[in-house]
């Protein structure tokens, strides 16, 4: 014989407050096992000892005189009914006769003389007419079809907004447990291309180009200049390297007056119109 508590209900879903009532309960000398904090109202066999183990192997059965045409409460774990027994059983391969996880009134079904609600709203803790499955920090609960603000869709299912992310590269929502973490960004995204793309963007806006490498460099002083002979404007232009490349290339660059020049003049041995611009000095 068990004395079971079964599953935990509270404001907002607060674990915190099922845990409190469980160890209330412990101290109290009044259970030897429980339905796991935050279990959900489908896991029939999620109980646990008081010291945390789990019971999961054990198959549960309480004595229930339930007549087909008696009010139902919802049942969480002790669902599948066996009529001819008068017992419920929390493991389905019982030969049950009815499945009690049903709100509409009895096991005949509902009454159509009723005018109140039927459907309970396990996230709101209330009957509704209608209720849709929904999702709450990885538990399945059930939601007023009327009143479903807090929760998100994605891909044809509702979350609870707070286990709902945003990507920053997208802009579609995500559950927040299976974003990819960035270390370049120190953002998450919803998916390996988004990551991607966003450290690329990321590089270009913040990192340092080489144009002979045509790579980004993290630091400015891992480049550094030197001028390069372009024969469509007939001159120098001033062009990034990065210092390893040019150590490695130093035979290729020739240095004058603190500077370093990729083509010199083949006649003179110096960078083009030094010489003119000596003569004129002189």
């Amino acid at each position: 014989m068990w004395r079971l508590a079964e599953r935990q209900y509270s404001t907002d879903c607060n674990d915190i407050l099922k845990r409190a009532l469980v160890d209330a309960l412990i101290r109290g000398n009044y259970i030897d096992g429980y339905k796991k904090v935050g279990a959900g109202c489908s896991d029939t066999r999620e109980f646990v000892d008081i010291n945390g183990n789990s019971l999961a192997d054990k198959k549960f059965y309480i004595d229930c005189n339930l007549e087909t045409y008696e009010t139902l409460s919802y049942q969480d774990s002790f669902r599948y009914y066996n009529y001819d027994e008068g017992r419920a059983y929390n493991y389905s391969d019982c030969h049950y006769s009815y499945c009690l996880d049903t709100t509409d009134g009895s096991i005949d079904g509902p009454d159509e003389d009723d005018d109140e609600p039927q459907e309970w709203d396990s996230y709101h803790q209330r009957y509704a007419w209608e209720v849709y499955t929904v999702y709450v920090h990885g538990h399945q609960e059930t939601c007023d079809v009327d009143d479903l603000d807090d929760f998100i869709e994605i891909n044809g299912n509702l979350y609870h907004e707070d286990d709902v992310s945003t990507c920053e590269c997208c802009g579609k929502n995500y559950l927040f447990e299976n974003g990819i973490y960035s270390e370049l960004t120190d953002q998450d995204y919803c998916c390996e291309d988004c990551r991607k793309k966003a450290e690329e963007e990321y590089i270009k806006a913040n990192w340092f180009y080489s144009d002979y490498d045509h790579a980004y460099y993290e630091k400015a002083d891992e480049l550094t200049t030197y001028l390069h002979w372009d024969w469509n404007v007939v001159g120098y232009v001033e062009k990034t390297i990065a210092r390893n490349t040019l150590d490695k290339l130093l035979k290729q660059f020739h240095l004058y007056n603190g500077a370093y020049y990729d083509k010199l003049n083949p006649m003179t041995g110096l960078p083009y119109y030094i010489e003119e611009t000596e003569e004129i000095a002189a």
